[in-house]
């Protein structure tokens, strides 16, 4: 009976992370462009980890713009997560939530913001 408790608390404890996984959406762009913009981007991807719900978007300039980093990351606090939707809202520094809500749709590899912003990725 021992070994029988001991195996299902082993399988429990090893099983944890069975569904965690990471998502990367890449060669993301505004609904406002037609594609993603080689000519002035060496990357825009979203970096989703379900086990820590935490996203993060990477936006890396060919060229440094004014006023603003070459590299840019941004991170955001998940709420909500299943095979077709994610919720999440950007994080502040200190980790805390915002309120500014994004919806992230896998199927169609998109992400929206509130305020109307839609990010495409292909």
């Amino acid at each position: 009976m021992k070994k029988l408790l001991g195996i299902i608390v082993l399988g429990l404890l090893l099983s944890g992370n069975a569904y965690a996984k990471e998502i990367i959406l890449d060669k993301c762009y505004p609904s406002f462009r037609e594609s993603f913009n080689s000519n002035q981007l060496n990357h825009y991807y979203y970096n989703i980890d379900t086990s820590k719900k935490i996203m993060n978007s990477v936006v890396n300039w060919k060229k440094k713009q004014e006023n603003a980093p070459k590299v840019n990351i941004v991170q955001y606090n998940l709420k909500y997560i299943d095979n077709n939707f994610i919720e999440g809202f950007v994080a502040e520094k200190d980790g805390a939530s915002t309120s500014i809500k994004i919806v992230v749709d896998l199927n169609d590899k998109t992400i929206s913001y509130d305020g109307g912003l839609l990010i495409t990725c292909e």
